[in-house]
């Protein structure tokens, strides 16, 4: 008689997908002021620049002013370009202040808007990378985020962080330190690949 063998079990093909690596970004009070000062580098060394150059020319102007002056025994008190190279000069000083303390008043701004919402002084975001897109996990919220890889027109990063910035100016973070499955140069590896077209500044190994 033959022997009857147990009947096999189908075999299931896998319904979950796999990333290819993934990121934890802990948004505290620390990675935040990275964040925002990595946003605004450019545009505040560029404002920065400007404004040294300014002054240079208005210091210039007021050594002329000075000598002249002392030649000819007239005040400067009554030129009228001292009162309004002294006004320039005191609001390009508060336009820098401004520029340099915005990041910080962003972040306290963030950090109150946490507190208040998720009652913790910080989020934690997972991201996973996945051959045809980036799927972000917010923790505190619960909510979902997409983004196919066409999307990102420009990567830049900073110190610790890496950002990723979209059409509509939106900025994905990813923390070198939370990389798991791959590392810093790994990652900039990948992205050139999979956003060819993308502007790009990596910093220097």
């Amino acid at each position: 008689m033959e022997e009857i063998k147990p009947m096999e079990k189908p075999k299931t093909e896998e319904t979950e997908r796999k990333p290819i690596f993934g990121n934890t970004f802990i948004w505290d009070e620390q990675s935040s002021l990275q964040l925002y000062r990595g946003i605004s580098g450019v545009r505040r060394t560029l404002l920065l620049v400007l404004c040294a150059v300014f002054i240079a020319v208005m210091l210039f102007r007021f050594v002329n002013l000075i000598l002249r002056s002392a030649q000819t025994g007239e005040s400067i008190l009554c030129e009228p370009f001292f009162w309004l190279g002294t006004a320039a000069v005191a609001l390009y000083c508060a336009l820098i202040v401004l520029v340099l303390s915005l990041p910080k008043r962003n972040v306290k701004r963030d950090m109150k808007r946490i507190r208040e919402s998720y009652g913790t002084d910080r989020m934690e975001i997972h991201t996973l990378f996945f051959d045809d897109e980036l799927v972000l996990h917010n923790l505190a919220s619960k909510g979902e985020q997409r983004f196919a890889y066409s999307v990102f027109t420009k990567m830049t990063e900073t110190q610790d962080l890496f950002l990723l910035w979209t059409q509509q100016k939106q900025v994905v973070t990813v923390q070198k330190s939370g990389l798991d499955g791959t590392d810093a140069a790994g990652f900039r590896t990948f992205m050139d690949e999979k956003c060819p077209n993308a502007k790009r500044k990596w910093r220097k190994a």
